[in-house]
Order: structure tokens, then sequence, then C-alpha cells
């Protein structure tokens, strides 16, 4: 944001929710720390910078594209994105990009921590893996039939 982006950040509508309230206490966090780091002098720069500040957040924040999962979302010419429940923590995606070319189509499936088989909360990345035949052979499989 500093550096000039204002590109869209699309994610998912709970990861949305949660960015706000994370990023934040996180900013006014950086800013106590900095300020701290000054008065008491342990910084190596002369005067600590946070990271970001609140008012960075505040820019960031209009910026989200919050989507559901399971919605095939547009995020350029030829490119679509899919969010997939990945069972982590609340808003966790695995992602599906497909880039459609004058010749070719390309799927590309992203995924970071996958989740719990238990969770009374979240459905486990089983689920998405079942009723997704496109995740068999990109991502983790479960262990269970």
């Amino acid at each position: 944001m500093r550096e000039g982006f204002r590109g869209p950040v699309y994610c998912t509508s709970a990861t949305a929710e949660l960015t706000r309230i994370l990023l934040l206490d996180s900013a006014k966090l950086q800013e106590e720390e900095a300020a701290y780091a000054q008065k008491k002098g342990y910084s190596k720069h002369e005067k600590p910078e946070p990271l970001y500040r609140v008012e960075d957040v505040e820019k960031t924040l209009p910026l989200l594209q919050p989507y559901p999962f399971q919605q095939a979302v547009d995020i350029g010419p030829g490119a679509k994105i899919t969010f997939y429940q990945a069972g982590h923590i609340l808003g966790a995606a695995s992602i599906k990009l497909v880039v459609r070319g004058e010749q070719q189509e390309k799927k590309i499936v992203f995924s970071g921590d996958l989740g719990r088989f238990h969770d009374p909360v979240l459905y486990p990345p089983a689920w998405c893996l079942r009723r997704h035949p496109v995740f068999r052979g990109h991502v983790w499989q479960s262990p269970r039939p």
C-alpha cells in the first residue's frame, strides 16, 4: 500500500472479516513498539518506525474483495480463481487458478496448511476433495475413505 499498490485483494468472506481485526490490532501494536523502542533507545534506528500503521490498514481494507467458497471469480482477462475450504482456520482456502490462453487452459491449485477431520465448526479438506475431483492428485488426500 505504501509503495503504491491499489489493486484488488481477493479473499474469502471470513478472511476479510478476520483481516480487519488482525491488521488493525497488529498495526497498533507495531506503532506502540516503535514508540517504546525509541523511548528506551534499543533500536538500531535513530527513529524506529513500524512496518505499517493504522492509517495504512485503513487505506488497505477497501481493497479487500471477499467472495464465498466455491464461486468462480474473474480476476482478469482469461483468469479465474475459486476458493475451496481448507479446514485449517476460519476463511482458510485452497485456491484453484484457471488461466485460458489462445491455445490451452492451465489449472493450478495452491494450498497452505490443510485442516482437521473432526472440527466442530470447520469442514475438513476431505469434504472438498470428495466433492471436487479437480483436487485429486493435486492436494493432500484424506487417509480415510
